[in-house]
């Protein structure tokens, strides 16, 4: 009897173990179906901005030349880059490209893919030089006599793109007398790839407004923009009035404005101010200004005036006193006296 009770608890132990595994598969169990709602909820998705034809946007790059030895940066919107490259150029501002979408731009294998391309994403695109500078012609090789280049003021040197008459060309080598230049365009019948990413779009009419100036003049700062209705009044900074680039480029901006807008007048207003007004205005007092040194004036006790060093070094003329002057006066006049006592005749006696 001890024996089969000592059994009892040592079954009802295992038969506990069972249903112990069992509630914490059943605990487990809704853990998995939480888990499991939780992954099947529908994640927040990104709005995904893409570009279409007419907007103005923005693009960074860095563009390669493609050669069977390896890869060359030849263009790019990066300082850094074109530091660290051996490309960098004082008179290049490296930053972001503005420019509309579906509009000849770049190479037109790069222009074909901005159309639809997302916006803040980084991506890759290689131009066959069909779609880009096209083919090279061997007709456009030239050898020139160096002279021609001295006349010019030139010293000519390899890689150095120089104007002849009115095209453009590289120089390509120079020998003793000789230099030979290349007419064909620098990339042609070269491949090329693109590192790229549009880093914005313009959002408001404004921000395209100014972004066209950006593009077609270089900057839109100091611009100022009325936009009423569909006429645009674009108030021009000082710059503009004597700077040959805005001669040709509002012609452009004017285009670029119609195609891109729906502003049917563009106005540019230059303001002349006449100056000398302003320097008329500063001379003449205030009156309270006019009224203060008059008082001033008014409170100055008055000044003595100090006898010249002339005046100084002459000596005082006193007076000398009436009694000293009376027996002077009298010994005078007495001498014309006795002087006629002298010289009189005395009177002859009868």
């Amino acid at each position: 009897m001890p024996e089969e009770n000592a059994e009892e608890p040592e079954k009802q132990e295992k038969a506990e173990e069972p249903e112990k595994q069992v509630t914490a598969e059943k605990a487990e169990e809704p853990e998995k179906q939480e888990t499991a709602e939780k992954s099947e909820e529908p994640k927040e998705q990104k709005t995904v901005e893409k570009l279409e034809e007419g907007d103005l946007a923005y693009l960074e790059f860095d563009m390669f030349i493609m050669r069977p030895d390896g890869e060359e940066l030849y263009e790019t919107t990066n300082e850094d880059s074109a530091k660290e490259n051996d490309i960098y150029d004082e008179k290049m501002i490296y930053d972001e490209v503005p420019f509309i979408v579906g509009e000849s731009r770049f190479l037109s294998g790069l222009d074909e893919v901005l159309v639809g391309a997302e916006v803040g994403k980084d991506l890759t695109v290689e131009v066959p030089h069909e779609k880009g500078a096209g083919e090279r012609d061997p007709k456009l090789v030239e050898v020139r006599s160096i002279r021609e280049f001295v006349r010019m003021k030139i010293t000519p040197e390899v890689g150095e793109r120089v104007i002849i008459g009115d095209r453009r060309a590289t120089i390509t080598s120079v020998t003793a007398g000789r230099v030979r230049v290349d007419f064909n365009k620098p990339l042609a019948g070269l491949k090329v790839k693109y590192n790229y990413k549009v880093t914005r779009k313009a959002q408001t009419q404004d921000e395209k407004i100014k972004g066209i100036i950006d593009m077609d003049y270089g900057t839109s700062e100091e611009f100022g923009l009325e936009v009423k209705d569909d006429t645009l009044e674009i108030h021009l900074p000082d710059i503009c009035k004597y700077d040959e680039k805005w001669f040709i480029a509002k012609y452009k901006v004017v285009s670029d404005l119609r195609k891109s807008t729906d502003l049917t007048v563009i106005r540019f207003v230059e303001e002349y101010e006449k100056k000398e007004k302003k320097e008329e205005e500063k001379k003449e007092p205030s009156e309270e200004e006019a009224e203060e040194p008059e008082e001033k004036e008014a409170e100055k006790p008055e000044e003595k005036e100090e006898p010249s060093e002339e005046e100084a070094e002459k000596p005082e003329e006193t007076e000398t006193p009436p009694e000293e002057k009376e027996p002077e006066e009298a010994e005078e006049k007495e001498e014309p006296v006795e002087e006629e006592e002298a010289g009189a005749e005395p009177e002859p006696e009868s």
